[in-house]
């Protein structure tokens, strides 16, 4: 192979990884929570935000709901998250789930204090209850 071939091999090879990257950087930041990547360069401070409200309901789902998704709704409004709505498939079955669509109110901490500082955001969330409590999240356009 001559010296000029291998040389644009090189090229090539190192434009495909730096399209890889930046695709793989562009899918990562449209829902850094849901990829579990909260952190710069993918996610800013209300991502941050969302994931730590995100964090806090998810631990009281698996301390209080004890395995049973039909509370489930019960426990996130008691921890002020707003929930637009909860459907619930198989409510009699050991692998039943619900989901839940939720409205969290954030304060962005590098504002001020002024009123129109806070941000809605909306976000999916799927309990399973097969053996301990699974979930999964995505996020939403808010209504």
């Amino acid at each position: 192979m001559s010296r000029r071939r291998r040389r644009l091999v090189a090229v090539l090879g190192a434009f495909a990884v730096l399209v890889g990257v930046l695709v793989a950087g562009r899918v990562l930041a449209s829902d850094p929570i849901a990829y579990g990547v909260p952190v710069w360069p993918f996610a800013n401070t209300l991502d941050g935000a969302e994931n730590q409200q995100l964090d806090a309901v998810t631990a009281a789902i698996r301390a209080e709901a004890r395995g049973a998704v039909g509370n489930v709704a019960d426990v996130v409004r008691r921890h002020g998250v707003e929930v637009l709505s909860a459907r619930i498939d198989r409510p009699a079955d050991a692998l039943a789930s619900v989901l839940l669509e939720l409205r969290f109110r954030l304060r962005d901490p590098g504002q001020d204090d002024r009123r129109d500082a806070d941000t809605t955001r909306c976000r999916s969330l799927l309990v399973r209850g097969d053996p301990g409590l699974t979930m999964s999240s995505r996020a939403l356009d808010c209504p």
